[in-house]
């Protein structure tokens, strides 16, 4: 006897697999039960015992419910009086009960509210377990629909609030150039040091490299004009050149301000020569009898200075030396050197330090697109290269509408469904409904395809109402008749002004005007001359219906009139037709007709009053059965 407490089991479908398991005990098939999202179903079969087969595979995402539903109308097997008792019987009748007490847990068994929070088990409600709709705004607590539990895609233009979408909503490096309205980036969206040198656009500057260069620089601090130039004294700070930045030997006498080096300027060891003191005896303290002799020296005698002649021999070994000065052992000559790190700020004169004295840096001359520079702490540019304002240059929200451009977001640059409702401007249009079965709605459309203005048009019962209908196209009656349904009434083509009215031709056919008898069975029908012959002129009817047995006669220029079959009367005749004229020049092809009467054997006479003269080129033909008299 199985034990199971399983009394049904769920799936979904995916659109293919059509067989699937039943796992659980059963004592007959029909005793099996399946539904569709909850819609009982019969379409499936018994593959075996323990698997089904539905007709067709359930459709992707269908809740598949395979369940018990134990027939307990009877019992299995019901044993007479005296019946020999099978186990296998009394198995079936045991199970029947067992099955049924097992399904009364089943939710057809439970009374409606018996199931409280409290008897729920946490976790016990699944998905599975929730109707299709069931989920409201109410019963999501707030914050509960994260990031996950939103499928792909599924947030469109419709379900985002107007002005709801703020930074913390952008993904990093999720706004590229191409998101970015012309001079929406302003100073205050860009990051400190965000903005490199390939980010800067060109200026006007010429590219090279400048000596002491003269700059010029626009208010986003980019060089806009360089020029070579000189570092005046203006520019060098008190104290700036120190003695390491002075050149051997760049300070010469016109460098150095008269009065400038003194006493202490002078190294002790420095050898200084005779050439290089300017000064007289009598510029000398202390000095008597300033008019020495050659190879003489100062002596001092304890009071004075004295001239006197150089006894024994020796070597001035050293002179001291002032601050900057250095020197060596002075014999018949020597020299005196600025020291390094001699000269400092002090000693430099204003304008003193030009470009050739500053020592080249490692940058590479030329120009930089929103220069990445390097600057040392002298101020020099020591490295550069190209930059660009990248998305992380430019700081949430520095996009604003008016650092866009007139006409700067196009087509292309609003993502899909991106334009809502919301986000059009109202025009004069008045919201409503415009139409039915009674009016025809009025309309005005912009460039933008938008309805500016709209209104309702009663459709009249009775066209004849209107006394000037107005057709604003063709009309295509669709092989449908215009009629009158106004006894006897009259269908009037009026034309304007000098407009006619046309029967056109149409597929290689010329127009033809078709007048049908009563019974619409026969026809007359007046056609037009052929494409090919490019004729068009105006027949003019006479202002009368003329007189029995008279013909139409054109005057030769379209203008028709009634005559007699045999020609006009004279001039003056009045009704007498007496006199019969006739042209004397035959100036078109003609052939004497021989079908008059509607018989073409009897023959035909013909005559004029000549002579008659027949005009070069032209044929004059009289058949055989036809006779010409020239009076």
């Amino acid at each position: 006897m199985a034990t199971t407490l399983t009394t049904e089991h769920s799936y979904t479908g995916n659109g293919s697999t059509t067989n699937y398991s039943v796992t659980f005990a059963y004592l007959k098939e029909a005793d099996v039960k399946v539904t569709l999202d909850h819609v009982a179903t019969t379409a499936f079969t018994f593959a075996n015992a323990t698997t089904i087969q539905f007709t067709t595979a359930p459709a992707n995402g269908v809740k598949i419910r395979i369940f018990r539903d134990t027939d307990v109308d009877a019992a299995r097997f019901v044993f007479a009086s005296g019946s020999a008792l099978k186990a296998g019987e009394l198995n079936e009748n045991l199970d029947q009960l067992l099955y049924a007490d097992q399904e009364r847990a089943s939710t057809d068994n439970i009374a409606d509210e018996a199931v409280t929070t409290a008897k729920l088990r946490d976790g016990a409600v699944t998905s599975a377990k929730l109707a299709n709709n069931t989920v409201i705004a109410t019963t999501i607590n707030n914050g509960a629909v994260t990031t996950d539990k939103l499928a792909a895609d599924a947030v469109n233009g419709s379900k985002i609030a107007d002005d709801s979408i703020d930074s913390e909503h952008y993904v990093d490096g999720s706004i590229d150039t191409a998101h970015i309205g012309d001079t929406q980036v302003t100073t205050a969206k860009i990051a400190d040091d965000a903005v490199t040198a390939d980010k800067l656009a060109d200026t006007a500057v010429t590219a090279g490299s400048y000596t002491a260069a003269d700059i010029t620089v626009d208010a986003q601090g980019r060089v806009t004009a360089a020029s070579n130039g000189v570092i005046s004294t203006a520019e060098i700070a008190n104290d700036a050149v120190t003695t390491a930045k002075i050149a051997n030997s760049a300070v010469t006498t016109d460098k150095i301000a008269d009065g400038t080096i003194v006493n202490a300027d002078i190294n002790a060891s420095a050898a200084i020569d005779g050439s290089k003191l300017d000064v007289e005896l009598d510029d000398l303290s202390n000095v008597s009898a300033p008019s020495p002799s050659v190879n003489e020296l100062l002596k001092w005698n304890g009071t004075n200075w004295v001239p006197g002649s150089v006894s024994g021999a020796g070597t001035v070994t050293s002179v001291a030396t002032g601050t900057g000065l250095t020197g060596g052992t002075i014999t018949a000559g020597g020299t005196i050197s600025v020291a390094t790190g001699g000269i400092d700020t002090a000693q430099l004169a204003d304008d003193a330090v030009d470009a050739t004295k500053l020592a080249d840096t490692a940058v590479t001359a030329g120009s930089y697109t929103a220069a990445d520079i390097t600057v040392d702490a002298q101020g020099r540019i020591t490295a550069a290269s190209n930059g660009q304002v990248s998305t992380s240059e430019i700081a949430s929200n520095a996009v604003t509408s008016g650092k866009l451009a007139a006409d700067a977001v196009t087509t292309a640059k609003i993502a899909d469904d991106a334009v809502t409702a919301a986000k059009l401007a109202d025009t004069s249009v008045t919201a409503g409904s415009y139409g039915s079965s009674t009016s025809v709605p009025s309309i005005t459309v912009d460039a933008q395809g938008r309805i500016t203005a709209a209104s309702g048009n009663t459709i009249s019962t009775d066209v004849v109402s209107d006394t000037t209908p107005q057709l604003g196209g063709d009309l295509d009656v669709q092989a449908n008749e215009i009629n009158t349904s106004t006894t006897n009434g009259n269908i009037k083509l009026n034309p304007n002004g000098t407009g006619v009215v046309e029967v056109k031709g149409a597929g290689g056919n010329d127009g033809v005007l078709q007048l049908n008898c009563s019974a619409n069975s026969h026809g007359v029908k007046i056609k037009s001359p052929p494409h090919s012959a490019a004729a068009s002129y105006t027949l003019t009817l006479p202002d009368n219906d003329g007189n029995a047995d008279q013909v139409l006669k054109t005057d030769g220029s379209g203008a028709l009139s009634w005559v007699d079959q045999g020609g006009g009367g004279a001039t003056g005749g009045g009704t007498d037709t007496v006199f019969q004229e006739n042209k004397l020049t035959v100036s078109t092809n003609y052939t004497i007709g021989t079908n008059i009467g509607g018989s073409a054997s009897v023959g035909t006479g013909a005559s004029c009053v000549g002579p008659i003269t027949v005009a070069s080129g032209v044929t004059l033909t009289v058949p055989a059965n036809a006779r010409l008299v020239v009076l």
